[in-house]
């Protein structure tokens, strides 16, 4: 009987080692399944154009929890304080469907800052108002929140609302929109 002990120990062994080998390859075959849903989404603020001011977003889905995009942004008159703005988001989705639902958005922003300041001017007992507009170079950090809807046809729909603040100094800016584009 002392034989077939260390026989059977061994044979146990190579049991217990063969099958955790077939279930770690399981495992990394499921990670490089491809997904089955579209992982890229065009999109354009519309709320935006009543500035009149064009916000282009660009979203690349991770999984189904996670998102990463960038989004560009160009006002075409005096009305809105921020001109140019470069924007880098990370999002977590809540949702039931792919990367739809709830969702919470960190970003970092690059932009420029408009601010405006009147200048009372004297001249031959006249007085004049000038108004004068500085721009300034700004970053910062914020965050967002809202939720995207999914359409059948992969029609996306997102209400959004947050805001960052400026690293360099005391401004804000604003995170706003109703966007609609298409996941591809």
């Amino acid at each position: 009987m002392k034989t077939h002990l260390p026989f059977t120990l061994v044979l146990t062994i190579l049991c217990l080692l063969s099958s955790s080998l077939d279930a770690q390859t399981e495992s990394e075959n499921v990670l490089l399944e491809p997904l089955s849903f579209p992982r890229n989404e065009l999109k354009i603020n519309t709320i935006m154009l009543f500035f009149p001011a064009l916000d282009v977003h660009y979203e690349y889905l991770i999984n189904d929890e996670n998102a990463i995009g960038a989004s560009a942004q160009v006002s075409f008159n005096d009305y809105y304080f921020i001109p140019y703005q470069a924007l880098g988001f990370y999002r977590f989705y809540f949702g039931k469907k792919p990367a739809a639902g709830f969702f919470i958005d960190l970003n970092a922003s690059v932009y420029v800052f408009k601010k405006s300041s009147d200048l009372l001017e004297s001249s031959d007992d006249v007085f004049l108002t000038r108004s004068r507009s500085e721009s300034e170079f700004n970053g910062g950090l914020g965050v967002s929140i809202g939720v995207k809807y999914l359409t059948k046809r992969n029609v996306v729909v997102e209400m959004i609302y947050g805001f960052g603040r400026s690293i360099f100094n005391e401004n804000f800016y604003p995170r706003f929109g109703i966007t609609i584009g298409k996941r591809f």
